[in-house]
């Protein structure tokens, strides 16, 4: 039987570097730091005054005025993807808007809720199709692209299926994290010997998927979601989820582990996920692990939340296509993390199947395969 295939069609991003995968990739691959200090909104002290803020948020305070930047960080990431494919786009293709927070950042007053933030953005480029809302922690956007995926194939009346990953910053969102203990008062450093936590950013990712080919080779070959059901914000230690979402992706794009080329791991630079995680690796890969290429580009977005997986996944759409991986930045060598974390610099590299991982809060596990045909 031959594996199914999702095809990707087009993708649009904003993150911390600005707006645009451009500016992202450029960024990526030189292995530059876009975390900064916070400008949009005072911290008071109460926790640490870094993150990944749009650069050039001031340029859009204007738009902003009758909305949220969620949804502006959203419609921006949208019609770069638009405008990268063809204008002849059916709007009534289904939307999938994966999102941790929608418009919390509005928290109290009367804009957009948490529910209504997919509808605007439908509202807004007049899709006239299904409109969905998915959240599942840090996982959102890995679960949105296999669900648009399933939508596809179960409902063959659409052609198209677009997936945006969004969230955006605010005091709400890092009074949560400190509470928690997880931000770190550095930089991030995945799977390093000092790294103490992670740093909230934001941004979207946007993607547009068909079960039929495009312009590019690329495409989503396989994915897998588990739950730990072992704790509410802690992974499980010895990764059980993570490798069972791993394995179940293997299965369904029909490959062995030796054939993963490259893995663009969660790497939050906690010390419990990045500990978990390459056990993980470990387990699934075996005596393979030490020989594939991983790295965290939270080292140098921090983390987006919703929209990590859809950035992240892009990342990985462009290492595929330009045959190389990037770097995780400020790598301290770690005995407990072992394995190849790609410390520093982009490297060139053969790629044909690319795994990327995502966990989040509630015990979510997801992993997907990217291919370059």
């Amino acid at each position: 039987m031959t594996p199914k295939k999702a095809y990707i069609w087009s993708y649009g991003a904003v993150s911390c570097f600005g707006v645009g995968v451009p500016v992202l990739i450029q960024n990526i691959f030189e292995g530059n730091n876009g975390l900064r200090p916070l400008t949009r909104f005072p911290t008071n002290g109460l926790y640490p005054a870094l993150g990944g803020e749009v650069a050039g948020w001031e340029l859009w305070i204007p738009e902003k005025k009758t909305s949220s930047w969620a949804f502006l960080w959203a419609k921006l990431a949208i019609q770069e993807c638009l405008d990268r494919c063809s204008p002849s786009l059916p709007r009534s293709l289904p939307l999938i808007v994966s999102t941790t927070l929608g418009n919390m950042e509005n928290l109290g007053d009367s804009c957009l809720s948490y529910g209504q933030l997919a509808q605007e953005i439908a509202k807004h480029f007049s899709f006239s199709g299904p409109v969905y809302t998915l959240n599942t922690a840090c996982s959102s956007s890995l679960n949105a692209l296999a669900f648009g995926w399933e939508l596809l194939e179960h409902q063959p009346q659409f052609s198209q299926v677009l997936i945006v990953g969004v969230d955006a910053l605010s005091s709400f969102v890092l009074a949560g994290f400190s509470s928690l203990k997880a931000l770190t008062s550095g930089w991030v450093r995945p799977f390093s010997k000092n790294r103490d936590g992670l740093l909230v950013s934001e941004g979207a990712g946007a993607i547009l998927m068909s079960l039929h080919p495009g312009n590019e080779a690329l495409c989503l070959k396989g994915y897998g979601n588990a739950s730990d059901a072992n704790h509410l914000t802690g992974p499980h230690p010895q990764g059980e989820g993570l490798v069972r979402a791993i394995e179940a992706g293997l299965k369904m794009a029909h490959l062995s582990p030796n054939q993963i080329h490259y893995i663009n791991a969660h790497g939050t630079g906690t010390p419990y996920n990045d500990r978990m995680e390459t056990i993980a690796f470990h387990r699934v890969f075996g005596k393979e692990a030490t020989q594939i290429p991983i790295s965290s580009s939270k080292s140098m977005i921090g983390h987006a939340l919703g929209a990590a997986g859809a950035l992240e996944s892009i990342i990985c759409l462009e290492a595929l296509k330009q045959q190389r991986v990037p770097p995780t930045i400020h790598y301290d060598p770690d005995l407990e993390c072992d394995l190849d974390y790609v410390p520093e610099k982009t490297r060139p590299l053969f790629l044909q199947y690319c795994l990327k991982t995502a966990s989040g809060f509630g015990g979510q596990n997801s992993a997907l395969i990217l291919e370059k045909e």
